[in-house]
């Protein structure tokens, strides 16, 4: 279903989990052990959760938080949530991340933080736990996580650059329900246009650059033209930083001038080398116009291939904004503007 309104890295979970289907680790924060990470890292104890302060001099990533006993999980675990507060680094400097030990092999999930989590106070923040990703270490990568064997937790933040911090942890809880994002994934916004990967048709001419968004903000935009009578391609793609899980639409605000006999846009996610299909947002003319596509419309294009045919949101790696098929008329310009494209739960 395509919702339009013509028009002029952060997660919050609200979930309440089935009875006796989450393992609250709270106790255990009383006399849980500081993590491993290369800073200097001391930590203090307060009815409420764990501060921890540290002292970063590498720019490296790293991990500040504790490590909690696991003697096996009862139930697929599709979520974590817990209080969090952040000092000293911005929310985009660090993710909320969570690693969970099987022996001597791991397997990670983040998520970025609230921007709440730098406030005064602690503010609940969530992260994923269907789909963790393996450890570069692991001796079979491809092999997932088994939860019932879960021997050990890591609860806290990554954190990129150097600087000092302190770190506020309080009310770990791994639950079974599905993880909700409560906010957007934007991967672009007005005055902020990004860079994009294009690609397209040897034959088709093409240029982008900059233009002015409808609030007045840069937009991303490329001009283009296609031969006539023969089907063409044009594929300005950007990148998915994380999982999709939790999210439920993708929203674009965009502008499309289009060559006669084509009537809409080519919005594409990826998964590798699989493609999956939108129904085709419609030409605006020089109109911006916001449209709302939602994650269960998308299919596997004709052309492409995929193991289950199924868009596996985990494994989403780009958005496409871009045009296909046979121009036909006098001319096979156009051009596509790009403003906001982000996911929405």
């Amino acid at each position: 279903m395509i919702r339009l309104d013509v028009a002029g890295l952060v997660m919050v979970c609200l979930l309440l989990p089935a009875a006796g289907q989450e393992l609250d680790l709270s106790a255990a924060l009383e006399e849980a052990p500081v993590a491993p990470s290369g800073s200097a890292v001391t930590i203090a104890r307060a009815e409420s959760g764990v501060a921890l302060s540290f002292s970063k001099a590498s720019p490296e990533r790293q991990f500040i938080g504790v490590m909690l006993p696991a003697d096996g999980l009862s139930f697929e675990p599709g979520h974590l949530r817990a209080l969090v507060r952040l000092e000293g680094f911005a929310p985009d400097r660090a993710k909320l991340g969570c690693v969970a030990w099987s022996g001597s092999e791991a397997w990670y999930s983040l998520s970025p933080l609230p921007a709440s989590t730098t406030g005064d106070d602690a503010a609940l923040a969530s992260l994923p736990l269907s789909s963790p990703a393996p450890a570069a270490f692991n001796a079979d990568p491809a092999a997932p996580l088994d939860w019932a064997e879960a021997t050990r937790i890591w609860v806290g933040v990554v954190v990129d650059g150097q600087g000092d911090g302190s770190l506020t942890l309080a009310e770990p809880v791994i639950s079974a329900e599905p993880f909700v994002a409560s906010e957007p994934l934007t991967l672009v916004e007005p005055g902020e246009p990004r860079v994009w990967q294009v690609g397209a048709d040897p034959q088709v001419w093409h240029d982008t650059e900059t233009a002015e968004g409808p609030d007045g903000g840069e937009a991303f935009a490329v001009s283009f033209r296609f031969p006539m009578g023969a089907h063409m391609y044009l594929t300005p793609a950007i990148d998915v930083p994380k999982s999709l899980d939790g999210y439920r639409a993708l929203r674009l605000v965009y502008q499309a001038e289009l060559p006669e006999g084509i009537d809409g846009l080519l919005v594409l996610l990826t998964e590798g080398p699989a493609q999956f299909e939108a129904p085709p947002p419609p030409a605006t003319g020089d109109n911006w116009a916001e449209v709302t596509i939602d994650l269960a419309d998308f299919t596997l294009g004709l052309w492409s291939d995929d193991d289950d045919g199924i868009l596996d949101l985990s494994e989403v790696d780009r958005v496409i904004v871009g045009v296909h098929g046979t121009a036909d008329g006098e001319s096979g310009e156009g051009a596509i503007r790009v403003s906001r494209v982000e996911f929405v739960p």
